[in-house]
């Protein structure tokens, strides 16, 4: 009996296996991508030669001495925002990405400063996990989302005037942090730059309330002026006296008929 038990529970065991090397099996073959419309590629228009795998691409920078292991996440990036690439040689693709690089750079210690600056703020600490965004449950279905600060009582994003650019990516990024806070029973918080455009602090309010949205410069809840700019104020004044006159020349000849 007991001979039994253990072969029908060896049986089981393989017959998991067998199911999870099956689902690993499927998931390794199927791709039924076009590959002639997601292929990317680099043409250097100096020699007309097109560049579809990037480490080919990569040989051919090295052995023109233009080629820097630094750049390789900026080709990735450019390689990966479209299907088609032109550059007029390869050393000005290389100057093209060096620049990007040091771009990358200089975006990466601005939000690292002001990440530093909210944690203090906030009484808490910059949100990492081995020099990355430190993930946070968001629901019982254990998916997660990515913050930059957090405290005893808050979580928390940070970022500037760049999130206008993308504003759908934004809202969907607070929606999550707010989903994250409510399950953890903390609260959502939301730091911009001062010059930051209004579209994205109301997008905020919208999802957080005006309460959790805060000036990364003065510490305080975001306050958008409601003050018309001098410059609009002028050009309006400047219209309604343009109608004013008008007005008085189409009429000034008039003569009232008393009866």
């Amino acid at each position: 009996m007991y001979a039994q038990k253990e072969n029908k529970y060896q049986s089981n065991i393989n017959s998991v296996v067998q199911k999870k090397r099956s689902i690993k099996q499927g998931v390794g073959l199927v791709d039924n991508r076009d590959r002639s419309i997601t292929q990317r590629s680099i043409t250097d228009d100096s020699t007309g030669i097109t560049y579809h795998d990037m480490g080919t691409l990569i040989r051919a920078m090295k052995g023109a001495g233009v080629w820097d292991n630094s750049l390789g996440k900026s080709l990735g990036r450019k390689v990966n925002s479209n299907e088609t690439h032109h550059a007029t040689s390869l050393a000005s693709l290389a100057l093209g990405l060096q620049q990007a690089h040091q771009s990358s750079r200089a975006s990466n210690v601005i939000g690292n400063n002001r990440e530093q600056r909210v944690a203090v703020l906030m009484g808490g600490n910059v949100a990492k996990i081995n020099g990355r965004d430190e993930e946070v449950v968001i629901g019982d279905d254990g998916n997660t989302t990515p913050i930059d600060v957090r405290s005893p009582t808050a979580i928390g994003i940070v970022g500037g005037a760049a999130k206008a650019e993308n504003l759908s990516h934004f809202k969907a990024r607070v929606l999550e942090l707010k989903k994250a806070a409510n399950y953890n029973g903390l609260n959502a918080e939301v730091w911009q730059d001062p010059n930051t455009p209004d579209s994205v602090i109301l997008a905020a309010r919208a999802i957080i309330g005006k309460n959790n949205v805060y000036n990364i410069e003065t510490g305080k809840v975001f306050e958008i002026s409601s003050k018309v700019p001098i410059k609009k104020i002028l050009l309006l004044t400047g219209a309604s006296l343009v109608l004013a006159l008008a007005w008085w020349l189409r009429n000034r000849n008039e003569v009232v008929v008393e009866e």
